[in-house]
């Protein structure tokens, strides 16, 4: 990626950057993944290949955040409190009519 950057920058041109994905979740709520991937692969990217964790990892490696466990489990736990408590009031609301949607 840097080469990249350096090659946009330099020559004021776009590039294609491509990258690998993997999707973690399934499909959708017919599609069980279970189904296809053993457990040792859906252990592996849920906890040592995870994209959240692995871009932690690097910002801490790189000094950019400090590594304090504490303070982020207390930080996670602050935003899923809030995101639960929003998540319940929207859910607990008057739900709009589905002619709206075609509207």
């Amino acid at each position: 990626c840097i080469r990249d950057r350096e090659y946009i920058v330099r020559e004021r041109r776009p590039a294609l950057i491509e990258f690998m994905t993997y999707r973690i979740g399934d499909h959708s709520t017919s599609d069980h993944s279970v189904l296809y991937r053993d457990d040792q692969e859906i252990k592996s990217w849920t906890t040592q290949n995870h994209p959240i964790t692995r871009l932690g990892l690097y910002l801490k490696n790189k000094g950019l955040i400090e590594a304090n466990k504490e303070k982020d489990d207390a930080i996670r736990a602050k935003y899923r409190e809030e995101i639960i408590r929003e998540l319940k009031e929207a859910l607990s609301g008057k739900k709009a009519s589905i002619c709206l949607l075609y509207t």
